[in-house]
C-alpha cells in the first residue's frame, strides 16, 4: 500500500500551529481585576453638582465633609493590555468646574458594541479595547445641603435625603429616594421613581411610573404613565393615556385625553377632558368641558360646564349646576342645593332632591328628558313653553294663571300653592319634543 509522504508532516504542522496559538503571549496575558477608584473634589455646601451617569447603578449618600467623592468599584476581565488601558481611562475621570459648580460624567467610552461574549469599546482618549466582562457600581458621597442635577441612563439610583434643590433626568432607569428639601424637577422616560417628600415640583413623564408620599404644588405633563401620590398641593396637569391616583389635593387644573383619574378631597377642580374618566372626592367649585367622558363626584360647590358631549356625570351633591351646551349626555345628581341651568340636546337628567335653599331651574331643550324632585314645602313659580313631548307637574298643588294649549304646544304660567306672584324661585322651561317631570 502506498502512503502519502507529506501527510505526517501536515498533521505535525497543524499541531504546531494549534500549540502556538494556545500558548501565544496574547492569550496567556489575560487579566481579571477588581478595584475601587476614588475621585474627589472640594465643593461649597451651597454649591451645585451635576452628575451624569450611564449604565452604572449608583448609591448617593450624604455626609458632613466639604467635598464630593465618587467611588467606582470596577470589575474587568480581558486581555491585560486592554484591562490596563480601561483602568487608565477610568482613573482619568475627574470632577470639573469650581467649588460652586462641579460636574462629572462616568461615561469613559466614545462607543461600545457588545455581542454577549465581548465588549468592544473606543475609549474617550482614542484607545480601542475588547473586554470579556466589565461591571461598575458607584457610590457618590455629597454634602446634604448642595443642589444636585442627575442625568442618568440605563441604571438605578438610590439617594438619601437632601435639603437642596434637585433635578433628575432619567432614561430607562429607576430612582429610589428619600426627601428633597428644595424645588424638584423630574423628567422620566421609560423609568420609575419613588420619592418621599418634595415641597414643589415640575414633572414630565413618558411611559413611566412615579410614586410620591407628599408633594407640594406641582406641574405635570405625562403620556402613557402612572402617577401615585398620597398627598399634594395645587396641581396643573396635561395628560395623555395615563392613570392617576392622588389622595388629597389643593386646586386642580388641566386637560386630558384617554386618561383615568382618582382624586381624594380637593379645593377646586377645572378640566378639559376627551374620552377620560374621573372619580373625585369632596371638592369646591368645579368648571370644565368634556367629550366621551365619565365623571363621578361626591359633594361639590358650583358645577359649571362650558360644553358636554356624550358624557356621564354623577354627583352626590352639588350646590348648583350650570351647563352652556350639552349633547347626548347623562346627568345624575342625588341632591342639588340651589339651581339647575342647562341648554340641552338629547340629554337625560335626574335630580333626586332639591334642598330647601332651591332658587330655580332654567331649561332650553330638544329631545331630552328631565326628572326633578322638589319638596312640596318649597315655593316656586313655573313658566313653560313646550312643543310636542310631555310636561308633568303636581297640578293639584298648583295655581294656574295662564294655560294655553294649541295642537301640540303648551304655554303655562303659575305658581305652587305654597307660593305667590312674588315668589322669587322660578322654573323656566322652553322645550321641543322633550319629557319633563316635576314631582314632590
Amino acid at each position: 500500500m502506498n502512503y502519502d509522504k507529506n501527510k505526517p508532516k501536515f498533521k505535525l504542522a497543524i499541531l504546531v500551529t494549534v500549540l502556538g496559538v494556545l500558548f501565544s503571549p496574547t492569550l496567556l496575558a489575560q487579566k481579571e481585576v477588581t478595584e475601587t477608584i476614588k475621585i474627589e473634589a472640594a465643593i461649597n455646601p451651597t454649591g451645585t453638582l451635576e452628575f451624569t451617569n450611564n449604565s452604572f447603578d449608583t448609591q448617593i449618600k450624604t455626609w458632613t465633609n466639604d467635598y464630593v467623592e465618587l467611588q467606582m468599584t470596577v470589575k474587568l476581565e480581558g486581555d491585560k493590555q486592554d484591562v490596563d488601558l480601561t483602568l487608565k481611562a477610568l482613573r482619568e475621570l475627574c470632577f470639573s468646574g469650581s467649588d460652586m459648580n462641579r460636574s462629572i460624567n462616568t461615561k469613559f467610552w466614545e462607543s461600545i458594541t457588545s455581542n454577549g461574549f465581548n465588549h468592544k469599546m473606543k475609549l474617550k482618549n482614542g484607545d480601542k479595547v475588547t473586554l470579556k466582562k466589565y461591571a461598575i457600581e458607584n457610590t457618590l458621597f455629597i454634602p446634604k445641603t448642595i443642589c444636585i442635577m442627575i442625568n442618568n441612563k440605563y441604571a438605578d439610583i438610590e439617594m438619601e435625603d437632601i435639603s437642596g434643590k434637585a433635578e433628575f433626568v432619567i432614561y430607562s432607569g429607576k430612582l429610589f429616594g428619600g426627601s428633597v428639601g428644595g424645588k424638584t424637577m423630574l423628567d422620566l422616560k421609560y423609568s420609575k421613581a419613588t420619592l418621599s417628600n418634595i415641597p414643589e415640583a415640575t414633572i414630565k413623564l413618558y411611559d413611566s411610573d412615579i410614586q410620591l408620599k407628599n408633594c407640594g404644588n406641582f406641574d405635570i405633563e405625562s403620556k402613557y404613565s402612572e402617577v401615585r401620590i398620597e398627598k399634594a398641593g395645587n396641581m396643573k396637569f396635561e395628560s395623555y393615556d395615563d392613570n392617576y391616583r392622588i389622595g388629597s389635593l389643593g386646586d386642580i387644573k388641566g386637560s386630558a385625553k384617554y386618561s383615568d383619574f382618582v382624586f381624594g378631597p380637593s379645593t377646586s377642580l377645572s378640566f378639559n377632558f376627551y374620552d377620560s374618566n374621573l372619580e373625585t372626592g369632596e371638592t369646591g367649585d368645579v368648571t370644565g368641558q368634556s367629550k366621551y367622558s365619565k365623571i363621578v363626584g361626591k359633594i361639590t360647590g358650583k358645577l359649571t360646564l362650558n360644553y358636554s358631549y356624550d358624557d356621564t356625570y354623577t354627583f352626590e351633591q352639588v350646590e348648583s349646576f350650570l351647563c352652556t351646551e350639552s349633547k347626548y349626555s347623562d346627568f345624575r345628581f342625588s341632591k342639588v342645593d340651589k339651581e339647575v341651568n342647562i341648554v340641552s340636546y338629547d340629554d337625560n337628567m335626574t335630580v333626586d332632591k332639591f334642598s330647601a335653599s332651591f332658587t330655580g331651574i332654567k331649561i332650553e331643550s330638544k329631545y331630552s328628558e328631565f326628572i326633578f324632585t322638589i319638596p312640596a314645602s318649597v315655593a316656586y313659580k313655573l313658566k313653560a313653553e313646550t312643543k310636542y313631548g310631555k310636561l308633568d307637574f303636581p297640578e293639584d298643588q298648583f295655581v294656574k294663571q295662564i294655560y294655553i294649549k294649541e295642537s301640540e304646544s303648551v304655554n303655562l304660567e303659575g305658581h305652587s300653592k305654597t307660593g305667590s306672584d312674588n315668589t322669587g324661585n322660578k322654573i323656566e322651561i322652553k322645550s321641543y319634543d322633550s319629557k319633563i317631570i316635576i314631582r314632590n
